[in-house]
C-alpha cells in the first residue's frame, strides 16, 4: 500500500470516528454539564489532523487566514489579551486568569471546529448533527417521564437540573428547522416533526434559559422573514444599544418590570436575577474604565467598602456571576472590555445581512437566541457556551451551502 493511500485511510477514518462523537454529543451534554469544551476540541482536533492527512490542509490553513486576518477576530483577540491582563487587579487573581484561558481555549476550539466541518461534506455533518440533538430531545423527554430516575441510574449523585444545558442546545438549533419548515418540500415535513419533539423537551426541562431561546428564536425569525434586511438590522441595533447600556438597562429592569412577571418563573428565579443585575449594575460606575479584573465578579462580596455599599442587597453578589454576559464585561472589564467587545460583535454580525434572505432569518434568529442567552442568564468565562453554540453551527453550514 503506497504512502498517501495509508493517509487518505487514516484521515477517513479519523473523520468517520469524529462523525460519531458528533453524533452523541448532545447526550453527552445531557448526562455530563462539562463535556462540551473537552468533546468539542477532540473532534476539532480529529478533523484537522484528517484534513492534514487527507489533502485538504492548504485549504483548512487558508481559511484560517481569512479568519485571522478578519476585524472581528482582531477584537476578539484584543478583548481576552485584555481580560488576561486585567486579572492583575482583580481579586480573582490567577483564577481569573485561568477562566479567561479555558473560555479562550474554547472559542478557538469551537472555531476550528467549524472551519474544519466547512471543508468537509458539510451535508452529512449536518444531518448527523439533527439526529444527535433528536436522540438528546428524545432523551430528555424519556428522563422527565421516568421522574428522572434515568438520570439517576446512570449518575446517582446527579441533578434533575443537570441537563439545562442540553435543552438549551435543543433550543439553538430551532432556527435551522424553522428555515427548513419555511423553505418547504419533503424536508419540511421531517423539520417540522422534529420541531414538536424540541418543543416538548425544551418545555419538559427545567431551563429557563432554553424555553426563553425558543421564543426568541420565533419571535426574530418571523421579524427577520417579515422584514428582511431592515429586520435583521433592527434586531442588531437592538444587540449593540443592548451592549453599550447594559449598566443603565439592567440596573432598571427590576423597578420596571411587573411583579406579575416575577410570578411565572419558578422560585422567583427571574425576580432574583433582576436583583443580582441591579446590584451588579450599581458598582459599575466604581471602576468603569478598566473594571474590576477578570473573574472579580465572583469575589467583590469579600470587599468590606462593597459591602458597605449595597448593604442589604450584599447576597446578590455572592451568585458567581452576574448572569448576563454584556454586564459582567462591563463589571469585570468596564469600558475598554465592553469597547473591545462591542466591535468584534459589529464587525461579526453586520455580515449577516449580506446572506441571501432564505439564509438570514435561519442565522439572524439564531444569533438572537444565544444573545439572548448570554445577556439575561448566562455569564462571561463558561467555557461550555462557546462549544455548543459551534455545535449548532454544523447544522447551519449545509444550508450556506445549498444552492
Amino acid at each position: 500500500m503506497r504512502v498517501s493511500e495509508y493517509r487518505f485511510q487514516i484521515s477517513s477514518s479519523l473523520s468517520r470516528a469524529a462523525m460519531i462523537l458528533v453524533l452523541f454529543t448532545p447526550i453527552a451534554i445531557f448526562f455530563s454539564r462539562q463535556s462540551p469544551s473537552l468533546l468539542i476540541a477532540i473532534i476539532a482536533l480529529m478533523m484537522m489532523l484528517s484534513a492534514y492527512l487527507g489533502g485538504r490542509w492548504s485549504s483548512y490553513i487558508s481559511s484560517l487566514k481569512n479568519i485571522l486576518k478578519s476585524e472581528w477576530f482582531i477584537f476578539l483577540a484584543l478583548f481576552f489579551l485584555y481580560a488576561c491582563i486585567s486579572s492583575v487587579w482583580s481579586p480573582a487573581g490567577t483564577k481569573g486568569l485561568i477562566a479567561v484561558i479555558q473560555t479562550g481555549s474554547s472559542v478557538v476550539s469551537a472555531i476550528l471546529l467549524v472551519l474544519a466541518f466547512d471543508d468537509t461534506d458539510s451535508s452529512l455533518v449536518g444531518k448527523i448533527a439533527l439526529t444527535g440533538l433528536m436522540l438528546s430531545a428524545l432523551t430528555i423527554i424519556a428522563d422527565t417521564f421516568s421522574l428522572h430516575q434515568m438520570r439517576v441510574f446512570f449518575i446517582p449523585d446527579g441533578k434533575a437540573y443537570d441537563s439545562n444545558r442540553a435543552a438549551v442546545l435543543l433550543s439553538l438549533a430551532t432556527p435551522i428547522l424553522l428555515g427548513l419548515i419555511a423553505a418547504k418540500g419533503r424536508r419540511a415535513i421531517i423539520a417540522m416533526a422534529a420541531l414538536v419533539i424540541i418543543v416538548l423537551a425544551v418545555s419538559m426541562s427545567f431551563s429557563e434559559s432554553a424555553k426563553l431561546a425558543l421564543m426568541v428564536s420565533v419571535s426574530t425569525f418571523v421579524l427577520i422573514s417579515i422584514g428582511g434586511k431592515k429586520g435583521w438590522l433592527l434586531l442588531l441595533a437592538v444587540f449593540i444599544l443592548l451592549h453599550a447600556s447594559a449598566p443603565l438597562t439592567f440596573n432598571w429592569v427590576h423597578d420596571l418590570t411587573p411583579k406579575v412577571l416575577f410570578e411565572l418563573t419558578e422560585y422567583k428565579t427571574f425576580e432574583i436575577r433582576t436583583k443580582i443585575w441591579e446590584t451588579y449594575s450599581q458598582l459599575v460606575s466604581l471602576k468603569p474604565l478598566a473594571g474590576f479584573g477578570a473573574g472579580s465578579a465572583e469575589h467583590v462580596h469579600l470587599d468590606t467598602a462593597i459591602q458597605a455599599m449595597v448593604g442589604t442587597n450584599i447576597p446578590f453578589l455572592k451568585s458567581i456571576h452576574p448572569h448576563s454576559a454584556p454586564l459582567q464585561i462591563w463589571f469585570e472589564l468596564g469600558l475598554i472590555g465592553a469597547l473591545l467587545a462591542g466591535l468584534s460583535m459589529y464587525f461579526g454580525l453586520r455580515k449577516i445581512n449580506l446572506i441571501e434572505d432564505a439564509l438570514r432569518s435561519t442565522v439572524g434568529s439564531f444569533v438572537g437566541a444565544v444573545y439572548a442567552v448570554s445577556a439575561i442568564s448566562h455569564g462571561l468565562w463558561q467555557a461550555w457556551w462557546p462549544c455548543v453554540v459551534a455545535y449548532v453551527c454544523l447544522g447551519i453550514i449545509p444550508l450556506r451551502h445549498k444552492k
